[in-house]
């Protein structure tokens, strides 16, 4: 994956970690192989991406890499316990990773939306009220400033909610 990139597009500067998976349901009611696919898709896969990428951006002294996390990287919900673990697994990871190699240039950021207006949980995606849930264009803009700030400005953490968002 890493190296198809790198060939068709070259030095990679920004790596977007944007994939979610997982179910609303009682953890007893989840197979291991969707545990393990959960735990695969939303925080082994990022590190292996981050392994195989952050190398590069340390020795050309410039990078970024955004981890779409969730706001329940900071909060729990029952029904989601094995969801809920993997995104506070990819915050740690994030905000361990930013201490590893910001002093060479390389940014980490954690951003953590909350309900998205997509087809997460089997809702159809575009059916949920913007008072109720991000769009997903919205969140993309967001991630896309961050890439504007100055070298000498790191956003560690950025947490998005719709303003009618449930308990948070």
């Amino acid at each position: 994956c890493a190296a198809a990139a790198r060939r068709r597009l070259g030095a990679i500067d920004v790596l977007v970690n944007n994939a979610g998976f997982g179910h609303y349901k009682p953890l007893a009611q989840w197979s291991a192989r969707e545990i393990a696919d959960c735990n695969a898709l939303n925080l082994t896969a990022p590190m292996l991406l981050a392994h195989a990428l952050v190398p590069e951006m340390v020795l050309r002294r410039r990078g970024m890499v955004v981890n779409v996390a969730s706001d329940l990287a900071r909060r729990y919900l029952a029904n989601m316990a094995p969801y809920v673990a993997t995104k506070f697994g990819l915050l740690g990871f994030s905000g361990s990773l930013l201490r590893e190699v910001k002093d060479h240039g390389v940014k980490v950021t954690t951003v953590m939306p909350g309900v998205i207006d997509t087809a997460f949980g089997g809702a159809a995606e575009g059916s949920r009220d913007e008072r109720g849930a991000l769009r997903p264009a919205l969140l993309a803009t967001q991630i896309a400033e961050l890439l504007e700030l100055p070298d000498t400005v790191v956003v560690d953490e950025l947490t998005l909610h719709p303003l009618q968002q449930g308990e948070y």
